[in-house]
């Protein structure tokens, strides 16, 4: 049986919110919706290759400290669609992490 994930995040701080503006500045760069799904958010971008390499670094970056997310990333024509789920038990540090848009609206 597979061991459990602890929900925790292991950087510092500081270094959190730095990440929180990653994330902020991809939006702010090219997103086009932000759903909730029932284990977590559906995220679609305008397709580009400089914004998919930069969503690839951020999710990498992000799964090294937060290893309970789950990151799945998806070029199709037109867009690129981030689907991030995670346990029940981590939903407030999902919605910390992607708290810069409400659910359903446009990026502000």
């Amino acid at each position: 049986m597979r061991e459990p994930i602890p929900i925790a995040c292991s950087l510092p701080e500081d270094e959190r919110t730095d990440r929180a503006l990653e994330f902020q500045d991809l939006a702010r760069d090219g997103m086009l919706s932000r759903e909730r799904t029932p284990d977590g958010l559906r995220l679609l971008f305008r397709a580009s290759d400089d914004l998919h390499g930069r969503l690839a670094d951020t999710i990498r970056k992000e799964k090294e400290c937060c290893p309970f997310f789950d990151f799945d990333l998806e070029k199709r024509e037109g867009e690129l669609v981030l689907r991030v789920s995670a346990p029940a038990e981590a939903e407030p540090i999902l919605e910390a992490l992607f708290a810069w848009t409400p659910v359903g609206g446009e990026p502000s």
